[in-house]
């Protein structure tokens, strides 16, 4: 049998003494995963300031304040882009599947200043008209342009040069973001996801990470 005394002082040592556990991370992969994140958030931020981006039946053009335009959410949808590569003037248009001609004839007002021009296009039909093999709007609106330079000084050529079309795969969905200064895509820079880069954004109900 125990002592009391002994007993007691070893009680008493134990209930002063910290027995919370210590960690000891030598590396946490995490760190430097959030450090790319913020990052690139910050990349984003910054260049959306710098960002105009046309809704579904809207027109955007570029600025000097707002050189990158660009469209988001293309299901059904056609996203249209006109860009003068000699005044570094672009035009963005998200015509809705009824009246994608009127945003079609809305950028041309824009675009066509009555002097001979060379503007460079591109049309990006919406997900589910890829999906489904249906690309008559394209078509159509292709027709359009064709009627209206002839009766125009604008001469329409496909648009050169890297182009970069994301897929947002949660809506299934196509986006773009061009940069009118260089005439360069930034798409996956303006579009990134989170989900992408930090696997502790994965919503938990997809079995991964979650934060």
């Amino acid at each position: 049998m125990l002592d009391k005394d002994i007993y007691f002082d070893d009680y008493e040592t134990i209930e002063k003494k910290d027995y919370s556990l210590e960690y000891k991370v030598e590396y946490n992969p995490y760190e430097e995963i959030d450090e790319i994140c913020d990052k690139l958030n910050r990349i984003k931020c910054s260049m959306l300031e710098q960002a105009s981006m046309a809704g579904m039946t809207c027109v955007v053009e570029s600025s000097e304040e707002r050189p990158i335009i660009g469209t988001q959410a293309l299901d059904t949808c056609y996203g249209i882009l006109f860009y003068d590569r000699q005044a570094r003037y672009g035009v963005v248009g998200h015509g809705a599947p009824s009246s994608k001609v009127g945003t079609l004839y809305e950028m041309l007002r824009l675009i066509d200043d009555g002097t001979d021009k060379v503007v460079e296009f591109m049309i990006v039909p919406g997900f589910r008209n890829v999906d489904y093999k249906d690309l008559s709007g394209q078509q159509e609106l292709l027709e359009e342009m064709m009627k209206y330079s002839r009766d125009s000084k604008v001469k329409f050529v496909p648009l050169k040069g890297d182009i970069q079309i994301k897929l947002h795969e949660p809506t299934l969905s196509y986006e773009f973001a061009f940069d009118t200064r260089n005439c360069k895509f930034v798409s996956d820079t303006i579009f990134f996801d989170e989900t992408e880069v930090n696997p502790r954004y994965m919503p938990k109900s997809k079995g991964r990470y979650g934060k």
